[in-house]
């Protein structure tokens, strides 16, 4: 098992690239985050935090975001 430690530092990789994969969809679709606050109905607040990897999206969240750019998520346990 993974030390607390390590474990944080992979969640904020985990943020982080969860935040690159968003901007570059906004930028592939041209989207603005006021565009996609209206298309998710979520706060611009969350959706600021997800772009600055200050937050973590449970699965349902990336699902949603994953179908609104017609895309699939997957995941995957490396060592």
């Amino acid at each position: 098992m993974l030390e607390k430690r390590q474990r944080l530092i992979n969640l904020q990789y985990l943020r982080q690239d969860i935040a690159r994969n968003l901007k570059n969809l906004l930028a592939e679709n041209s989207l603005s985050i006021a565009e996609l606050v209206q298309i998710t109905s979520w706060q611009p607040m969350h959706l600021q935090a997800i772009i600055d990897s200050r937050t973590t999206l449970n699965i349902g969240e990336l699902n949603y975001l994953a179908s609104i750019f017609d895309r699939k998520i997957k995941i995957e346990f490396v060592s």
